[in-house]
């Protein structure tokens, strides 16, 4: 098993359908949809919304390897999201042994 873990609040990854490119316009106009920039909310920074979108999707990822391979369906992706970019990030990775 490998964990991927991120140090910022801002960013994430997560897996989703990777065929289909119409899916990653639905799932940006969802979350500017459901957390658009808005001068109520209150952050020192001015990014609240960015901080909103990643505390939704998640801070980790979790994938299963098999023979050094990470496992996953043909039609699922693994995808970076910048919410409050471009930065240069870093991502921790952890490998369990089998």
């Amino acid at each position: 098993m490998t964990i991927l873990s991120l140090r910022k609040p801002s960013y994430v990854f997560f897996i989703a359908v990777s065929m289909q490119t119409q899916f990653t316009n639905s799932m940006i106009y969802a979350l500017d949809k459901a957390f658009p920039d808005d001068k109520k909310f209150k952050h020192m920074e001015g990014n609240s919304s960015a901080h909103l979108k990643s505390i939704n999707i998640g801070s980790t990822l979790s994938l299963t390897l098999n023979d050094g391979l990470i496992e996953m369906g043909i039609w699922q992706g693994i995808f970076f999201c910048e919410f409050d970019g471009p930065r240069e990030r870093r991502v921790l990775v952890h490998i369990m042994g089998e």
